[in-house]
């Protein structure tokens, strides 16, 4: 019988499984961190690997971790080194995944940690963008508290306001007015 779409991947499996796989070691590393395989992630920076490697879709395992809201592995590689400012290919960092998602706790690690708040895609979009766009009203909050800028635009002269406003994201709007 095939997994229907709304069965999550599984969470746990043998910890050699992607330690010793077919795979380039930073597409496993990064593909572990995604599913929050503490252990996996652990003997993956034992072994040095550099943690900011992207893997050969252009993400890294922090952002990716991010996404997913991997709080275990998250910590784990802000506490081993990782650039908390790492962008993908297309700029974005692992706040803009947090704020992307709806991943607040991920955000508020991640923001304890120094991530810009201020960085920006290759759109020239900030992270306030993307929560505003996706309606994370209690992530814009965040946003405000750590002092970003509602006003900046992005390269098309767009600003959260006008994203929030675009959306139809009235509560933002009330936020940032």
């Amino acid at each position: 019988m095939w997994a229907s779409f709304d069965t999550p991947p599984a969470k746990s499996f043998h910890v050699d499984f992607l330690t010793e796989t077919i795979y380039e070691p930073r597409d496993a590393f990064v593909y572990a961190a995604s599913l929050n395989q503490v252990e996996v992630v652990r003997r993956w920076i034992e072994k040095k690997l550099n943690l900011n490697d992207l893997d050969k879709d252009g993400s890294h395992a922090l952002y990716m971790a991010a996404q997913n809201e991997s709080l275990e592995v998250l910590g784990l590689l802000l506490e081993s080194g990782a650039d908390v400012d790492q962008q993908q290919g297309d700029g974005k960092t692992a706040l803009h995944a947090a704020c992307t998602w709806g991943r607040l706790e991920a955000a508020r690690l991640l923001v304890t940690h120094q991530a810009s708040i201020r960085s920006r895609d290759n759109d020239g979009q900030a992270s306030l963008h993307c929560a505003c766009r996706n309606g994370h009203v209690d992530l814009v909050q965040l946003l405000l508290d750590s002092g970003v800028d509602p006003f900046v635009a992005d390269d098309f002269g767009a600003t959260p306001i006008d994203v929030a406003r675009d959306w139809q994201r009235l509560d933002i709007l009330d936020m940032l007015a």
